[in-house]
């Protein structure tokens, strides 16, 4: 492997994981203020080694690592989230093969609870989105993949950010709903401390049924869906058609215009139920009363769901998700022909002195056998004495 292609693995394996392990070390401070100290040390140990391979199409895959399964390790949440992502593009691509089916990206949403009434509210939420797809008018439903996110609002006073919004962190301009408040920035916070669970869903439907009397517009759904949560509001409820192109817009009642690329919606559905930042962002005692509240709302839960044709299909693509190695491809192939064969291994072993991955490359020949080189970045390190024997795993 040459010193570039090195290169662009340590930035994107850095890209994916470097910035989630440190939130996992904080996670573990967090655990041992919470007097879970087990999970804590299971956590604080989590992702310290990983192995890629490195193939003969100088394509680079995912092999294997050790992850600690934590509910709310933020590098297991990432693992988690690449793996669903593939399952569903799979998924997606074989029913596309199937016949003529569509597919719709549908959010369910209900009011903003504290942290006593979430483990309730979240039972609830997934029981009514049950009995939505049981009700006769959204038979057209061929089948669904859902997932339960949960969002913590953590700021004690209202900021800049959530007053104007900022586009980098997907916050959207609030600033008519907090004058209907009279509220301005630096005001107290009126959501603060508070859960907002919401669902995430893919629908398949059949091609005609954009032109049946099947199709139902959004002000429809939403009827039905306040009906099914008992609401005394109008709970905020988005429907939009899934295609192959990158398109959005804002007419809510023509799909024709109101449309999601297929990539991006499955991206949506199989992100993290939990961001880092929304139990790891507020104060000490805040976090350690998040962590205890999501860490009840979570056990034994199942946070993604694959009902009707998705089951189906799944099932069918399971052997292929238990043999494949490209659930997570740090560098796609360049060749595209020839079955691509193993040339070496890459090793990313956490180091504690310098808060980083170190990585080594191993050369493997036909007979099995490794010769292990360094990187041109871990030379550095030992030509400054850096101890290499810090590195865990290394």
């Amino acid at each position: 492997m040459d010193k570039k292609l090195i290169e662009q693995v340590e930035k994107e394996f850095e890209k994916v994981y470097l910035g989630k392990k440190k939130y996992a070390f904080n996670l573990a401070k967090v655990y041992s203020s919470a007097g879970e100290e087990k999970r804590a040390n299971t956590v604080r140990n989590c992702s310290t080694f990983f192995e890629y391979g490195h193939y003969s199409d100088n394509s680079v895959k995912f092999h294997s690592a050790n992850f600690c399964k934590d509910p709310l390790c933020p590098v297991c949440a990432k693992r988690r989230s690449i793996k669903i992502f593939k399952e569903v593009i799979d998924c997606v691509e074989h029913i596309q093969t199937m016949g003529d089916y569509s597919f719709l990206f549908v959010t369910l949403t209900i009011k903003d609870v504290q942290g006593d009434k979430l483990k309730e509210t979240c039972d609830f939420l997934s029981d009514c989105y049950v009995n939505l797809l049981r009700q006769k008018r959204i038979s057209f439903v061929k089948g669904s993949f859902r997932c339960l996110e949960i969002t913590h609002d953590n700021n004690e006073f209202i900021t800049h950010d959530m007053y104007f919004g900022n586009e980098k962190k997907h916050m959207k301009n609030k600033v008519s709903h907090y004058n209907k408040l009279g509220l301005k920035i630096g005001d107290r916070n009126p959501h603060f401390d508070f859960y907002h669970p919401h669902l995430h869903c893919i629908w398949i439907v059949e091609n005609s049924y954009f032109k049946s009397n099947q199709y139902i517009k959004q002000d429809e759904l939403v009827q039905i869906w306040k009906n099914l949560i008992f609401a005394d509001y109008k709970p905020i409820v988005d429907i939009r058609r899934c295609t192959n192109k990158n398109l959005i817009s804002v007419n809510v009642d023509s799909y024709q215009n109101y449309e999601k690329s297929l990539s991006s919606a499955v991206a949506e559905v199989a992100k993290y139920s939990v961001k880092g930042c929304d139990y790891l962002g507020g104060s000490d005692e805040l976090n350690v009363k998040t962590v205890k509240c999501l860490l009840d709302c979570f056990k034994n839960r199942k946070l993604f769901v694959f009902t009707g044709l998705f089951r189906e299909v799944r099932r069918t693509l399971k052997e292929l998700y238990k043999t494949s190695s490209e659930g997570d491809i740090l560098i796609p192939s360049t060749a595209s022909f020839g079955a691509p064969y193993l040339v070496g291994k890459v090793f990313f072993s956490w180091c504690d002195s310098r808060s980083k991955y170190i990585s080594t490359y191993h050369r493997v020949y036909g007979d099995g056998t490794m010769e292990v080189r360094l990187d041109v970045h871990v030379e550095d390190y030992v030509a400054s004495d850096i101890d290499l024997s810090e590195c865990v795993d290394g």
